[in-house]
């Protein structure tokens, strides 16, 4: 391997430049000699300035805002008489962009050439960008001038994109209000279709550049505000007032008779996505690049990042005629970017080399929360409930809907499930399918990344540091959305609902979901190259807490112990602005993050089919297919803290109950009834990682830090949950194929690992590794769940049904501190565990409960289950060990539980088990990876 590029004088400078406090440079004046410099700012310092100079308060407030709203309308009414319909199919795209270059109007990258081209003798000129994002603190002017004034000055920046289509049908048109509103609502048949896309995107601070090779690049992208200091803008923990806002709904509603919402036809998905990204760029070309991306002060309650996407069909089905609520072919996907890197080779080039020195770091003041993301996704089709696209019931659901109803000019429309009669065909309700089909839905939250493609990555290190760096504080997630039961206004409970929902409902009737996939991935802290990563880099992590609000209805006062934050949507949406959504910021929450769920109420059957979920944490990613190799001057330090809500427990006593992560669910009958419960060909995987570095080969040094006493607890309890169950005289089934390809839950955890698919160390340059997890001896430094991680039950409890299920699979892998080298490995490795207490394990169960049939009926069965436990600390394996030394050490005391249950259980009939089960764990392992 070659040696590291030595610094450059120009990369010198600008590493001093950059470690200064950073001042809003000035718009005039020109640049020395073959340099360029971007200025973007929206931060109004001449005004303030002026200000601060005259030494008297003034006769008005100051107002520097910038306000960008981007709403789209649609909706089509109908009066629901035969042959009444209404549709409305159309694209909708929102879009807003402060302090940006080369950004597309579709959001897409178009990278503007920067910079001089380098002659026969000169270098290429050097390029400076700064784009700097106002979100004041609005102090007050008092403060600034010491004088008695109490006006503040307001700094804030607010982007919202609202897209709203609509199809409504059965309403009286003898009663068109004077802005042609169907106000009384009829007992039409008509029907209701809304399709099509919808686009909504903010972006703030965006770069895309393509410079000449040689180029040195600094780059300073960060909120800025100003403090009392006669007006000079800084960058500072005080910044946090911005709102980004982008909410996509569409609604099939037909009161009497079907909805549908068809996200595409002709084979073609549809899409929902909404997008919020704060300081981003893409770099193409060889250069030397120092980075400056700040995302400092941007804190849970000052700052918004709202992204939903919202999707119902609902048919009230008031005439009896039995007509069927779908959504089919439609994804969603809600995404948060903060601090976001991607370099890219010179033009055509399949690969290139980059420098990079500086920082991406995402902190707030006295060790409180970064923004919390408002991200959600619901789809539902129904005839009986609004689901998660109204969370509010009740005295609260009335005024929600209301508000919503009012925004797409249909003020009477009854609420779903409040306001809406319940239809009776001599003295039943009418079987009314329901039905979701062929839909998709990911959640995309990611802070401080590098995404060199195929540039190999070289830094700068000095004196055994890190040139790059990646810091964050503490970065909260919002846990669950969870729609109120009220009475008389007040708030009973929480009834908790995954960010990624697909629910299809019905009284009676048939409730189907067919292939839906739903994911949800949140990074903290990654650098990733396809060639290599030369030099130094450090990750650091305070806290990552996957439970730090709930997700409510705009219209839920709030609880005691909680701070209320309400994401600003626009000036022309909904109840003034205010949206579908707020959040309670307050107590520890468990994280939902996917649910799959067809429950019919009253007896028919319901059927989930061919699905897949996906949850997945990173925190402190380095990766590479090349070479790692920090060489002798650089290393690689990971530190992660603590990581809480990741299936801990949640605040019980306030109403909110404990959920899974992940849960996949088919119901019939609540009181009675004889329809069938199947659920089928299902894959759900629950994977979390905290300080990994992989590549083709590694030299150098290596430090991981794993979270301390405290900082993970219970990821590992019922993360999983499959279920089937029926109330009434019908059979249950669960299960995947035969040849178990689906059937499947698995849950993966692993701390501070090191993997290389060559070798690890040579002779000439030995490596140097240390892996540290859990706190000092005699303390249990990392405490777990007690439970199983993943748990799929079939139940009927009806007096014939049986409860069958086949080709269950089930896994649960616990890693700490792991070393794994397809090749040779020399040189020194520490690993040490200051405690482990750990119980996890697998449950299936099959049970029925029938009575008085005899044999042949009421038969519990598990058939070809498969169970896998286990559980690791300290482990070493290696193709072979070259020169050096090995020291292992569980240094406080180690508790692990590694279970398997398969339950079976028939009250009448006969119970069977079939399967394998595999029970495992390892404390201070040293083994080979040749077989």
């Amino acid at each position: 391997m070659a040696p590291l590029k030595p610094m450059t004088s120009r990369t010198a400078r600008a590493l001093a430049y950059g470690s200064l406090p950073l001042l809003l440079l000035p718009l005039g004046g020109l640049p020395a000699a073959g340099q360029t410099v971007v200025n973007l700012t929206n931060l109004d310092t001449a005004l303030m300035t002026a200000f601060a100079a005259s030494g008297s308060a003034p006769a008005i407030s100051l107002q520097a805002d910038t306000r960008l709203d981007a709403p789209n309308l649609a909706v089509s009414l109908s009066p629901g008489v035969v042959p009444g319909f209404a549709a409305s199919a159309l694209d909708q795209r929102g879009m807003n962009v402060v302090n940006a270059i080369g950004q597309a109007p579709n959001g897409d990258a178009q990278p503007v050439m920067l910079g001089s081209a380098a002659g026969p003798i000169a270098t290429p000129g050097t390029v400076e960008i700064n784009t700097l994002l106002s979100a004041g603190a609005s102090p007050r002017i008092a403060d600034l001038l010491s004088v008695g004034a109490v006006e503040a000055f307001s700094g804030r920046t607010s982007l919202t994109v609202g897209n709203t289509n609509a199809a409504i049908s059965s309403g009286d048109p003898a009663a068109v209000g004077a802005n042609g509103a169907l106000v009384p609502f009829a007992q039409g048949n008509g029907s209701a279709l809304v399709g099509g896309s919808q686009t909504a995107l903010n972006s703030g601070n965006a770069v895309a550049v393509a410079l000449q090779p040689g180029t040195v690049v600094v780059l300073n992208q960060m909120p800025v505000g100003l403090v009392a200091n006669g007006g000079v803008a800084v960058a500072g923990q005080q910044q946090g007032y911005l709102n980004m806002s982008a909410v996509n709904s569409l609604l099939a509603y037909a009161g009497t008779g079907a909805a549908t919402v068809l996200g595409g036809s002709g084979g073609n998905a549809g899409a929902q996505v909404a997008g919020n990204r704060f300081n981003t760029a893409l770099v193409a070309g060889d250069v030397d690049l120092v980075l400056a991306q700040k995302a400092d002060g941007l804190n849970a309650t000052d700052t918004t990042f709202q992204a939903a996407n919202r999707a119902l069909a609902f048919g009230g089905n008031l005439g009896g005629l039995g007509l069927d609520p779908a959504v089919r072919t439609l994804g969603q996907v809600a995404t948060v970017a903060v601090n976001q890197l991607a370099l890219r080779p010179d033009g055509a080039a399949p690969a290139g080399n980059a420098q990079l020195n500086g920082q991406q770091s995402m902190v707030t003041a006295a060790g409180g929360s970064s923004v919390i993301p408002l991200v959600t996704n619901q789809i539902g089709a129904s005839n009986i409930t609004a689901g998660g696209f109204v969370p509010d019931s009740g005295v609260l659901a009335n005024s929600r809907w209301g508000s919503f109803a009012n925004s797409v000019g249909v003020p009477s429309l009854p609420q779903p499930g409040v306001t809406l009669p319940a239809p009776m065909v001599n003295g039943a309700p009418p079987a009314s399918d329901v039905a979701i089909d062929r839909i998709g839905q990911a959640i995309e939250l990611s802070f401080n990344a590098v995404d060199a493609g195929s540039v190999a990555i070289q830094s700068a290190p000095t004196g055994g540091s890190a040139g790059f760096s990646q810091v964050s504080g503490t970065v909260g997630l919002a846990a669950a959305l969870y729609p109120s039961v009220t009475s008389a206004g007040q708030t009973l409970y929480f009834s908790p609902q995954a960010l990624n929902s697909a629910i299809a409902s019905t009284q009676a009737g048939q409730a189907s979901i067919n292939t839906a996939s739903q994911a949800y991935r949140a990074t903290v802290n990654t650098i990733q190259s396809q060639s290599a990563i030369l030099g130094g880099f450090a990750q650091s992590q305070q806290r990552v807490d996957f439970g730090a609000a709930h997700i409510v209805g705009s219209q839920e006062p709030g609880l005691g112990g909680y701070t209320r934050v309400d994401p600003y949507t626009g000036a022309t949406a909904e109840a003034a602005g205010v949206g579908p959504y707020s959040l309670l910021v307050g107590p520890s929450a468990s994280l939902y993050a996917n649910n799959i769920r067809a429950l019919t109420a009253l007896g028919g059957s319901a059927e989930v089919r061919g699905t897949q979920q996906q949850t997945t944490a990173a925190v402190n990613l380095l990766a590479t297919t090349g070479t790692v190799d920090t060489s002798s001057a650089g290393l690689i330090s990971q530190t992660a803290g603590a990581i809480d809500g990741f299936g801990s427990p949640v605040d019980v006593q306030r109403g909110f109950s404990a959920v899974p992560m992940q849960t996949v669910q088919a119901a019939s009958g609540l009181s009675s009834g004889s329809g069938t419960a199947t659920l089928t060909d299902y894959r759900q995987d629950i994977n979390l990682v905290a300080n990994a570095v992989s590549g083709g080969s590694l030299s150098g040094t290596v430090r991981q830090t794993g979270p301390v006493m405290g900082g993970i607890s219970g990821p590992m309890e019922t993360a999983n949950l499959a279920s089937v169950f029926a109330n009434g005289r019908g059979a249950v089934t669960l299960g995947g194929a035969s040849d178990q390809t689906s059937g499947l839950q698995q849950v993966s955890m692993t701390i501070n690992r090191i993997e290389s698919a060559g070798v690890i160390g040579s002779a000439v340059a030995p490596v140097a590794i240390q892996q540290a997890s859990g706190s000092a001896p005699g303390v249990v430094g990392t405490q777990l769940g007690q439970g199983p991680a993943n748990i799929a039950e079939a139940t009927a409890l009806g007096s014939s049904g049986d409860a069958t299920a086949r080709n269950v699979m089930q896994g649960v892998s616990i890693s700490l501190n792991s070393v794994n080298a397809g090749g040779t490995m020399t040189g020194n490795l520490n690993q040490l565990s200051g405690g482990l207490a750990s119980g996890t394990g697998n449950l299936a169960v099959a049970t029925a409960i029938g009575c008085c049939q005899g044999p042949g009926s009421a038969n519990a069965t598990l058939v070809n289950a498969r169970q896998v436990s286990g559980q690791s600390l300290n482990s070493l394996t290696v193709g072979a060990l070259g020169a050096g030394t090995i020291n292992q050490a569980a240094a406080s005391r180690t508790d692990l539980l590694s279970a398997n249950r398969l339950l079976s259980q028939a009250s009448a009939g006969v119970a069977r088990i079939t399967g394998t089960q595999v029970a495992m764990g390892s404390v201070n392992i040293v083994g080979t990876s040749l077989r």
